[in-house]
């Protein structure tokens, strides 16, 4: 296993964007994140509930997972059959402890063929709160999967 590591203050990739923009910050995740724009968050949540919003999810922590035990380790850790998670789709599940208990919320992508070529890997996983990161790592370690993790990727939803 390599790659996955997470500063402890990360860089948003489109800060400046945000800037520019007159947003107020928040820490999320160890990420500066907009929070809001000038007018409130108030404002702002009446309006996407109207038309439309752009939110940046940035700090969501992100780690590709490729290898031949990939979809086992994922299946061991996670409350969903991988499986029934078919190329280009995704679930939302949680990530569980050896104990069963929460450790996190995750959502798990299963890329298609051509985003396996980009990322070298067969899975996204995306953490909710970011906590379960250091027991996911911990969890693939002794198999055979690999697991990498990148900061500088803008992360946008609609």
């Amino acid at each position: 296993m390599t790659g996955i590591y997470f500063a402890r203050s990360r860089a948003n990739p489109i800060i400046s964007v945000h800037r520019e923009l007159g947003a107020e910050f928040f820490i999320w995740n160890q990420m500066l994140i907009s929070k809001s724009y000038g007018h409130g968050v108030s404002c702002e949540h009446l309006a996407i509930r109207q038309s439309a919003g752009l939110t940046d999810m940035s700090g969501i922590k992100k780690v590709w997972v490729g290898g031949l035990a990939a979809q086992e380790v994922l299946d061991f850790v996670i409350t969903r059959d991988c499986s029934k998670i078919h190329p280009g789709s995704a679930a939302y599940a949680a990530l569980l402890d050896e104990n069963g208990c929460l450790v996190d919320d995750v959502i798990v992508f299963h890329l298609t063929p051509q985003e396996r070529e980009i990322y070298d890997a067969s899975w996204l996983i995306c953490f909710g709160a970011g906590f379960g990161v250091n027991y996911f790592a911990k969890s693939l370690q002794g198999n055979q999967v690999t697991a990498k993790s990148d900061d500088n990727i803008a992360c946008l939803m609609l």
